[in-house]
C-alpha cells in the first residue's frame, strides 16, 4: 500500500463467525470500519466495531443481543519475524506482504462483552422461565 490513508468498511455476520470457527456466536449484525495511515513502513489501524452479537445467556441459555459499540487501535511494523509482544503492537516479516485482520474482528465482540457475563434482566426472560417461591406456610402455635 502506498504511503497515506486508506478505509475500508465490512459487514460481519453470522456466517463470518462460523467460518472463524466462534461457536459462542450465535448471530450478528456488526459494521466494521476500518481507517490504515500508512507512513514510513509503519502501519496504523483503527477499527471500528457497531452493531449487536447474539451469544447465550449464562443465567438460561436462550439467546441473548448484545449491542456493540467499541474501537481499538493496533501498530503493524516490518521485522525480522513475526512477534506480537502486545494487542497494539504487531511486528510482521518482511517478506509478508499483507495481514490478515478477520481473527481480530472475530475475537473482538467476545472482549467487548460486559465483564460480570452476559445475562438477560430476570424481567426480559418469559414468564415460565422465572422461577417461582414456594407459598410460605404460615406457623401457628397451639
Amino acid at each position: 500500500m502506498p504511503q497515506g490513508e486508506r478505509d475500508y468498511d465490512f459487514h460481519l455476520d453470522k456466517q463470518f463467525f462460523d467460518d472463524m470457527e466462534c461457536a459462542d456466536v450465535r448471530g450478528a449484525n456488526l459494521d466494521a470500519a476500518l481507517k490504515v495511515v500508512h507512513r514510513n513502513g509503519v502501519y496504523e489501524l483503527d477499527f471500528t466495531l457497531t452493531g449487536d452479537v447474539t451469544v447465550a445467556c449464562d443465567r438460561c441459555l436462550d439467546d441473548l443481543q448484545l449491542p456493540v459499540e467499541s474501537g481499538y487501535h493496533i501498530v503493524v511494523k516490518y521485522g525480522d519475524e513475526f512477534r506480537q509482544d502486545s494487542d497494539e503492537l504487531l511486528e510482521i516479516p518482511e517478506s509478508d506482504d499483507s495481514v490478515n485482520v478477520a481473527y481480530r474482528h472475530a475475537r473482538y465482540p467476545h472482549q467487548a462483552r460486559p465483564p460480570a457475563g452476559q445475562v438477560q434482566p430476570r424481567d426480559e426472560r418469559p414468564a415460565e422461565e422465572t422461577p417461582r417461591r414456594a407459598p410460605r406456610r404460615s406457623r401457628r402455635r397451639a
